[in-house]
């Protein structure tokens, strides 16, 4: 009789031994993709933050990172250099990290003309000990109609001149709508990265997206966070990130033209980030593998023209949109259960019971 009780002992304990070691292991292999120790993960100079892809990757890992700020966070007394927890010396790094292109250049800052814009820009580069000498500042109307973004691994855009001195200028942003079907086909299939600060002051903000966004100017102080934010930059909170001013929010398109995360938003006004109720006043959107599209995903119509609506069509197929489409098995790649591709994680094999005492 004791030895049957040892042994069922035994097997209990083997089976919690088990279950203990698959659990270590699957927490275990979420945090070193927070720590930079996964492959998933970019390694930078100077302790320099990287978004783990687990954040949401779309199925195809096609697609370049995305940062649109509402904040002319390059003029004094907001973001400067260490200021709002490091944030955009945090998306910089994370942009030219994810970005897919190798080109011969490093940055092409199209409208960045000189004063504080320029400065500020430049006291964020120097913390990730990136050179300034792999930077084209593109201003004038030939450069920024001709250049070819495939040259370079990120392309970044200043606040308008009207929130920062040396910034870019409504004739120049006009410009930009005409490479439009550059911009996607730079980020969709070629995996460029984009950073670009408020567009308040031009007459066509945010025009050269497929589709603009819905931006409503106005200025305001306080912000909050969601979760998302950690990847990107984990020392900024809503705390640090209010300041005069901000200078307004993003309420659409549904999903964000395919942007799709919301990191920042008007404080108190972001209930439903994304999705089919979508409702939020986002100040901070971000991917890092945006795949911007003309398609929007809830409205019942054919936005972009192929044929397919909504869901039927594959520019909706995003990871971590909250859908189980087509190719995945879950949508919730902040889990530990659903990968960054939106696959479920598959537990090891049990362990072989232990020998008769």
């Amino acid at each position: 009789m004791l030895k049957r009780i040892r042994k069922s002992l035994c097997l209990l304990v083997a089976l919690l031994l088990f279950l203990f070691s698959a659990e270590v292991q699957s927490r275990g292999s979420f945090i070193s993709s927070l720590k930079g120790k996964d492959d998933d993960v970019g390694v930078l100079s100077n302790n320099a933050t990287v978004i783990p892809r687990r954040l949401t990757d779309i199925i195809t890992q096609i697609g370049g990172f995305v940062l649109i700020s509402t904040d002319d966070a390059d003029d004094n007394n907001h973001c400067q250099y260490r200021a709002c927890g490091s944030l955009y010396a945090d998306a910089l790094n994370n942009a030219l990290t994810f970005s897919q292109l190798a080109g011969p250049r490093g940055i092409a800052a199209i409208g960045l003309n000189g004063g504080t814009a320029r400065n500020t820009f430049s006291g964020w580069l120097s913390l990730s000990n990136y050179s300034s000498l792999n930077v084209d500042y593109i201003t004038t109307s030939s450069s920024i109609q001709t250049v070819n973004f495939s040259q370079y691994k990120l392309i970044y855009i200043p606040s308008s001149e009207g929130g920062t001195v040396g910034g870019i200028q409504d004739w120049q942003n006009n410009l930009l709508a005409s490479r439009r079907s550059d911009f996607v086909n730079y980020i969709n299939n070629l995996g460029g990265s984009l950073i670009c600060l408020t567009q308040a002051y031009l007459t066509q903000p945010y025009n050269w997206l497929p589709v603009p966004l819905d931006f409503t100017p106005m200025v305001f102080p306080d912000v909050d966070i969601t979760p998302d934010i950690r990847f990107v930059s984990p020392g900024s909170t809503a705390a640090n990130l209010r300041h005069n001013y901000w200078h307004g929010y993003f309420s659409g398109p549904k999903d964000w033209a395919g942007i799709l995360r919301v990191l920042v938003f008007k404080a108190g006004l972001c209930p439903v980030t994304s999705g089919p109720y979508q409702n939020c006043s986002a100040t901070i959107l971000c991917n890092i593998h945006a795949k911007l599209t003309a398609e929007i995903c809830f409205n019942g119509i054919d936005d972009d023209g192929d044929g397919l609506i909504d869901q039927a069509d594959p520019d909706c197929w995003v990871c971590g949109n909250g859908i189980v489409d087509p190719g995945e098995e879950c949508d919730d790649p902040l889990s530990w259960s659903c990968s960054s591709t939106c696959m479920f994680v598959r537990s090891p094999p049990p362990l072989p019971p232990s020998p008769s005492p």
